[in-house]
């Protein structure tokens, strides 16, 4: 009696490791060119330091509770610069809706 040899089914297609290890490498050149974005957000807000303001400090020189900043920010009337988690405010923006907020 001969026997005939049989293939086992195939239960991945070899492409379809192909596909992964194209997807991660695409996946991965995505995150890098994500940190590159904030490494250069970081270095553009130390650029302007000194123009800018925590939220601490808009909450002092407004006169405003922590959540009141970030109601003014929701409606858009503040536009923060965002990094992280955190955020900074221009301080010329912030003079200017004190000003208009003075002259109402």
């Amino acid at each position: 009696m001969e026997q005939t040899q049989q293939t086992p089914p195939m239960i991945f297609n070899p492409n379809w490791f192909v596909s992964l290890d194209n997807n991660l490498t695409s996946l991965i050149s995505e995150v890098k060119a994500l940190r590159a974005e904030n490494a250069d957000i970081k270095t553009f807000i130390k650029g302007f330091e000194n123009q800018l303001l925590t939220e601490k400090e808009v909450e002092q020189k407004l006169n405003l509770k922590r959540t009141s900043v970030y109601f003014l920010v929701k409606k858009g009337v503040l536009n923060p610069v965002r990094n992280g988690k955190s955020l900074r405010f221009s301080k010329l923006e912030i003079e200017n809706y004190i000003n208009q907020s003075q002259n109402v």
